[in-house]
């Protein structure tokens, strides 16, 4: 089965398909308002009950959540390009579980780095990214960690990017940035990404598109 379906679907859709999908999923019971900076919650109200009041309102008893699971598996898509880009991740946590700070502490520690930087040297200089990886192989132009916390699940990946004519040695230190999260941290190392997340903690905190996300979140 392909990943984004049949084309040949396409022609199997029509008006009461799409209609019968939005009755069926667009309902207040799957609907979550978040406002920020809301001065006069009456009016917000009325807004939000103008444009989606008309949302249906019985068939959310049907509707029950299935939990999400994890499923591993290899994409490889062919270009003719001289880079390769690998991704290679692993299922971690939710983000309500407890070993989540955990996660992006270790995703702070490894940081990021590109082969040119705009603004000059010096930023994140001092992550594994740039120390381990980009200022000792020649060949990777690029490296990340992606670190997504979901309700049910998440997802812990490395990112690199370099040379085609090098990707069994990309591969091979990506698996070994991976193993170095599981040995003994320098205290050093480990102080210095705990202040740069909770620098990075209090300056979402000071965003209020980031605000309004992280309530969202509770509220679900």
């Amino acid at each position: 089965m392909p990943k984004y379906g049949f084309e040949s679907n396409i022609e199997n859709i029509d008006q009461k398909m799409l209609q019968d999908f939005q009755l069926s999923n667009i309902t207040p019971e799957k609907a979550i308002i978040v406002a920020n900076g809301v001065r006069r919650h009456e009016e917000f109200v009325d807004v939000v009950q103008n444009h989606l009041g008309v949302l249906n309102a019985t068939r959310e008893l049907e509707y029950q959540r299935e939990k999400s699971e994890y499923i591993g598996g290899e994409s490889r898509q062919f270009t003719e390009t001289p880079e390769t880009n690998v991704i290679i991740g692993y299922e971690s946590v939710p983000w309500t579980h407890p070993l989540m700070p955990a996660y992006a502490l270790i995703h702070t520690m490894f940081g990021g780095a590109v082969g040119f930087s705009v603004g000059g040297p010096g930023k994140g200089m001092l992550n594994r990214a740039y120390r381990r990886i980009l200022r000792e192989k020649f060949y990777i132009s690029s490296c990340e960690s992606i670190n997504l916390h979901f309700t049910d699940t998440g997802l812990f990946a490395l990112n690199f990017t370099g040379n085609s004519a090098y990707g069994k040695n990309i591969v091979e230190d990506m698996m070994e940035m991976f193993d170095g999260f599981r040995r003994p941290i320098d205290e050093v190392e480990l102080n210095r990404a705990k202040n740069i997340l909770k620098r990075n903690i209090l300056n979402n905190l000071a965003n209020q598109a980031d605000r309004l996300e992280e309530t969202a979140r509770s509220v679900i």
